[in-house]
This record gives structure tokens, sequence and C-alpha cells, in this order.
């Protein structure tokens, strides 16, 4: 399993570990896309935590060895608050400054580029840290390919490998 390989990993080495939210360590409800478009609220304050993966997150947060980091993306600023407060009263022991929300209006991409947003802000971690092993848990097929091509040397995984 995936969490033990990571426990093994930290035995002996700096550990990153890259989480996506939605559909990641957050619930991800189909037919909210409308609600997100048009940016009504709550849609992200009462997303409902996946506990298995939460459990497992919080368990190994509590290693010397390994970082545990936020990487999302939303499409607005009071979307990315709404994440903020989520994860403070969800993970209250991520460290704000390893919290990286992608606030997609506010960035200028092509489509093409849009599924290589998140593996461009974990490179700058991977580089600030060379020795470190990294993994990133995703849900978002087209996100972990474009990941995989980005960052070879990136250990990308879909969250259902994460979980028992």
């Amino acid at each position: 399993m995936l969490v033990d390989e990571i426990k093994q990993t930290a035995k002996e080495n700096k550990v990153n570990l890259f989480f996506d939210m939605d559909g990641t360590v957050v619930e991800y409800e189909t037919g909210k896309k409308d609600a997100i478009i048009n940016n009504l609220p709550n849609v992200y304050i009462n997303a409902r935590p996946l506990k298995s993966v939460l459990k497992q997150v919080k368990s190994l947060s509590k290693n010397k060895n390994i970082t545990i980091y936020i990487v999302s993306n939303c499409h607005y600023h009071e979307q990315e608050q709404e994440k903020l407060a989520w994860l403070n009263k969800h993970m209250p022991y991520v460290k704000k400054e390893n919290i990286k929300i992608l606030v997609l209006s506010e960035m200028e991409f092509t489509t093409k580029e849009k599924p290589f947003l998140k593996s461009k802000y974990i490179k700058t971690i991977m580089e600030k840290e060379p020795a470190s092993v990294n993994y990133f848990i995703e849900d978002d097929v087209p996100i972990i390919r474009a990941s995989m091509t980005a960052l070879p040397e990136l250990k990308v995984v879909h969250v259902s490998t994460f979980v028992k």
C-alpha cells in the first residue's frame, strides 16, 4: 500500500506529500459545476471531508521527515477563501505556507497548459529540496498525466491507491 511505502521511504529520506483537494481530501460533487462557475457561496466550505484519506494524512503529518502540502485550483478569490477555511477546519495541521490554491480567474494560461499548473508549483518546491522524495496524490487523470510528463521524478498517484 502507498502509505506503507511512504512511511518506509521517510525512514531514510525527507518526503514531501502534495495533495489535491477536490475529489482527493474533499468529496467532489458532480452537479455543482454551475454553482462553481457562477461563484455561488458555500460550495466549498460545506463540502464533505473524505475521512479515510484525512485519517491517513493526519497520521503521516506526525512524521518529522514528512511535509504535507495542499495544491488546489478554484475559479475565484471567494472560493479560495472558502477552501482555506475548510482546510483550517479539517486539516489544521497543514502549515499555511504549505497551501497553494491557484485562482484560475487571476491567471493566464491556455487550455493545453491548464493540466500543468499544479506541477509548475510542485516543481518550485522540488527545486528547493532536491534530495527529497516527492509524491503527488491527485484524482484528475489529465492532471496526473501532465504531472508525470512534466516531472518524471515526481511519484504521481491516483488517490484511490492512497486509501485501504
